[in-house]
C-alpha cells in the first residue's frame, strides 16, 4: 500500500473549481470512458438513508465503463498526475488537458473508489477527502474502469443530485456515439435535427446536419464525437439550424467555448458553404419536386414555401440566376414555372392567384398564369413571398371576373324560373331566360356569392367584376338572362311556393332582388299588377 498527495493543493484547487457547474465532472468522466474505447457507459445514483428520519445518508454515484482500463503505469503517470494525458496531436482522443478525473472533486466527495485493470493486473485506487490516495492490488478481474463516488447528504440533496445528473449528461453527451445509461435509461440521441429541408454532409472526421427552420434565431451545436462543446439559440446564419460533430474541434480549458484554432476556422468555412450554397440548393430542389406533384403534396409544398419565405426575409439570396430559373411555383392548370417566369407574367398583368381550380380559373389560364393560394391570402406564404420577391401585388381571379354555373342536381327550368321570366316579360324586360345557378361555385371572395340573383347578357363566358352590380330596375329591364342563387336560404321556400302560387312566388323574388339597390313605388305597383293579371289568367278569370 502507498499513500501520497496528488499534487500541490493550490494548483489542484484551481483545477477542481474551474468549471462553473460542479456537476460537469460527469461529462469529464464520460469523455475519459470514450477515450478508453468503452462500448457503453452506465451511470446511476443510489442512496442509503441514515438510521433515523431526517438524518443524513450516504449517496453513491456509480460511473462504469468497459474500455481499456488502466495498469499501474497509467495510474501513476496519468490518473494521479496532472497535465500528462499524452493526447497531443491524437485526434482519436477528445480530452487533451489531463484534468478530467480531477473534476470529480468539485462536488466535495468524502471518498472516491476507482477499480480498474489492464494486461492481467487489477487495481483499486481510493481517494480520500483530502485528495490523498491509497493504491491496492486486487485479486479479482475488473472489466474497464468502475468509479464509485461517496458523499454524505440528506435525501432532498440526493434527489436533486439525481435529477441534475440526468440533465447534465443529456446536455453534454446527447449525441455520444455509444449508449449512455442513466439510472437504466438510455439518454443519448441520434445526431439529427427536425426540419422539412435538411442536408447531411460527411467527410473524414466530420459530420454536419443542417436544416431550415421558421425562427430567425435558429439553434446550433458544436460537438466532438457527440460530446457537446458549445450550443446556442442564435445561429450565425438566420433560419439555419445546424449541428457539427468533428474530431478536430476542441473545447477551451474552461469548457465553455469552442477553441478557435485552425481546425475551427476550417469548420466555419465548411458551414458557411453549406448554409449559403448547399442548403438553399436543397430547398429549391425539394420545392421543385413538390411543385411538380402539387395536387398530391400541397401540404409539403406549403411547409417548404414557409421555410423559403422565412429564409428570404432573413436575408437569404433568392435572386441567383440558377435559382430564378428553377420551376418551383405550382400552377393550377399547367406545369410549375420559375420565379423568372412569374416576374414576366406579372409585368404583363397576366399573373393571378386562386385557392382552387374551377371553370373560371381554367378559362383565365388560357391566356394567363394562375397559381394556387390559401384563403385568406394573409396566411399564404407563397403569395406573400412572391409579392415581396416581385415587388408587385398579385390579384385574385375572383377580383377580376366571376362566372356563375348551373346548379348541380337542380333543373334550370322550374316553376319559379318560368313564372319569374313571364313576370319580367310582362313588365317589358328583355329577359329571355331565368335559370337556377350556383353562385358559390364562383371564386371565394366574389361579391356575387352573397347575391340572391344577378342579370347579364350571357353566362357563356366570365363577367368582368366591373360589371357585377346589384340588381337594379335598369338591370331588370335590360338583362337577357337572370341567374337565381340556389344557395340563398330564401330560394327553396320560394320554389316550394311557386308550385302552388307561381305568380306570388315570382313577384316576391323580384321584389327581394330589387330591394338590394332600391325598389321604387312605381316598380312595386307594376310587379303587383302584372302578378295579379297573370294569376287571374291562369285561374280562368277567378280571383
Amino acid at each position: 500500500m502507498s499513500s501520497q498527495a496528488v499534487d500541490t493543493h493550490t494548483v489542484l484547487d484551481d483545477l477542481v473549481n474551474q468549471f462553473s457547474d460542479p456537476m460537469s465532472f460527469l461529462r469529464e468522466l464520460i469523455q475519459n470512458s470514450i477515450d478508453a474505447g468503452s462500448g457503453e457507459i452506465d451511470i446511476r445514483v443510489e442512496f442509503e438513508p441514515g438510521e433515523s428520519p431526517g438524518q443524513e445518508g450516504v449517496m453513491t454515484v456509480f460511473v462504469d465503463d468497459f474500455g481499456e482500463g488502466m495498469d499501474r503505469e497509467i495510474i501513476d503517470t496519468k490518473l494521479t498526475r496532472l497535465f500528462s494525458s499524452g493526447k497531443d496531436d491524437d485526434f482519436t482522443k477528445i480530452g487533451r488537458f489531463g484534468i478530467g478525473f480531477v473534476s470529480i472533486f468539485a462536488i466535495a466527495p468524502h471518498a472516491v473508489c476507482v477499480d480498474t485493470g489492464r494486461g492481467g493486473e487489477y487495481w483499486r485506487v481510493i481517494f480520500k477527502k483530502d485528495r490523498s490516495f491509497d493504491l491496492l492490488r486486487l485479486d479479482h478481474a475488473v472489466e474497464g474502469t468502475q468509479i464509485r463516488i461517496f458523499k454524505t447528504v440528506k435525501r432532498a440533496e440526493f434527489e436533486d443530485f439525481q435529477r441534475r445528473a440526468r440533465e447534465v449528461v443529456v446536455y453534454w453527451c446527447k449525441h455520444v456515439h455509444v449508449p449512455i445509461w442513466v439510472s437504466g435509461e438510455q439518454v443519448n440521441a441520434p445526431f439529427d435535427l427536425e426540419s422539412a429541408c435538411k442536408i447531411v454532409h460527411e467527410e473524414e472526421g466530420t459530420r454536419v446536419v443542417m436544416g431550415f427552420v421558421e425562427q430567425a434565431q435558429a439553434p446550433y451545436g458544436f460537438y466532438n464525437r457527440g460530446l457537446t462543446l458549445k450550443e446556442g439559440e442564435e445561429s450565425e446564419w438566420p433560419h439555419v439550424h445546424l449541428k457539427i460533430d468533428s474530431r478536430y474541434l476542441e473545447h477551451t480549458l474552461t469548457r465553455d467555448q469552442v477553441l478557435k484554432d485552425r481546425h475551427y476556422h476550417k469548420a466555419h468555412r465548411l458551414l458557411e458553404t453549406l448554409a449559403t450554397e448547399a442548403l438553399p440548393e436543397q430547398l429549391f430542389a425539394q420545392l421543385e419536386q413538390a411543385a411538380l406533384a402539387y395536387s398530391q403534396r400541397a401540404q409539403d409544398y406549403r411547409v417548404l414555401c414557409t421555410l423559403l419565405a422565412s429564409w428570404a426575409r432573413g436575408g437569404g439570396e433568392v435572386r441567383a440566376e440558377r435559382r430564378d430559373r428553377r420551376p418551383i411555383v405550382p400552377t393550377l392548370h399547367g406545369a410549375p414555372i420559375s420565379l423568372r417566369e412569374c416576374a414576366q407574367a406579372s409585368k404583363k398583368g397576366a399573373l393571378f392567384v386562386a385557392p382552387m381550380g374551377t371553370h373560371l380559373t381554367r378559362w383565365v389560364a388560357q391566356e394567363a398564369v394562375v397559381i394556387p393560394c390559401l384563403q385568406p391570402l394573409s396566411r399564404d406564404e407563397l403569395h406573400a413571398f412572391l409579392q415581396t420577391h416581385l415587388l408587385a401585388s398579385i390579384p385574385e381571379v375572383s377580383m377580376a371576373w366571376c362566372w356563375p354555373t348551373s346548379a348541380p342536381g337542380v333543373p334550370e327550368d322550374t316553376a319559379l324560373t318560368r313564372a319569374t321570366m313571364q313576370l319580367l316579360r310582362a313588365l317589358g324586360s328583355s329577359c329571355a331566360q331565368v335559370r337556377m345557378m350556383d353562385f358559390h361555385d364562383t371564386q371565394p371572395g366574389c361579391v356575387l356569392r352573397g347575391r340572391l340573383a344577378f342579370g347579364a347578357q350571357s353566362f357563356d363566358e366570365p363577367i368582368p367584376m366591373s360589371r357585377v352590380a346589384r340588381v337594379s330596375e335598369a338591370m331588370v329591364m335590360s338583362s337577357r338572362i337572370f341567374g337565381v342563387n340556389i344557395n340563398d336560404p330564401k330560394v327553396p321556400a320560394l320554389m316550394e311556393l311557386a308550385e302552388r302560387e307561381p305568380e306570388w312566388a315570382s313577384m316576391t323574388l323580384c321584389k327581394m332582388m330589387l330591394l338590394e339597390s332600391g325598389l321604387s313605388a312605381k316598380m312595386d305597383e307594376a310587379l303587383v299588377s302584372a302578378a295579379v293579371i297573370q294569376r287571374e289568367a291562369r285561374l280562368g278569370g277567378k280571383p
